[in-house]
């Protein structure tokens, strides 16, 4: 029998990260008779619409576990999709230990003490697909802070007519 390489588990874990693999469709199981469950929207994706102007984004951070065999924690919601031009305001809040929340591509990088709300508030005025991360190396071992990133994606507002 082969043992398992324990260093081929990192980039396992960030493919499942992105890809959703390691998590179960979220779906209320509170049924009432003759009624289908109700499908909620996915905690871990936050969507804007192209007419906002402005979108305030709630991002809770917490060191990744693995519960019953699910992966949870990080930063949640881990996709984020705004339009190029809206105001975003980022509340961010520490649930466990200190973190630091970076975003390179906007040059911010915010300090979270737990249970204290950080507010930051910027124009999305680059498109592109950019990564936020954790920069406090020590909140949690390597191999689950590795796993302390997400996605910021800026799209170009379309101006179709249909």
């Amino acid at each position: 029998m082969r043992k398992f390489k324990s260093y081929l588990l990192i980039p396992i874990l960030s493919m499942a990260l992105f890809s959703g693999a390691a998590f179960s469709a979220n779906v209320s199981k509170q049924k009432t008779p003759n009624q289908k469950p109700v499908k909620k929207g996915n905690p871990l994706l936050f969507q804007s619409s192209p007419t906002q102007k402005a979108v305030t984004i709630h991002i809770i951070a917490n060191v990744p576990q693995f519960v019953h065999g699910k992966l949870v924690g990080g930063f949640v919601p881990k996709r984020i999709f705004v339009y190029r031009g809206q105001q975003i305001n980022l509340v961010i809040e520490s649930l466990d230990v200190e973190h630091i929340f970076v975003l390179p591509a906007y040059q911010l990088k915010i300090p979270l003490i737990p249970g204290k709300k950080e507010h930051v508030s910027f124009t999305a005025s680059k498109t592109g697909m950019f990564f936020f991360h954790c920069g406090n190396r020590e909140c949690a071992p390597m191999a689950l802070h590795r796993l302390m990133v997400g996605q910021f994606i800026v799209e170009k507002k379309t101006t179709s007519k249909k």
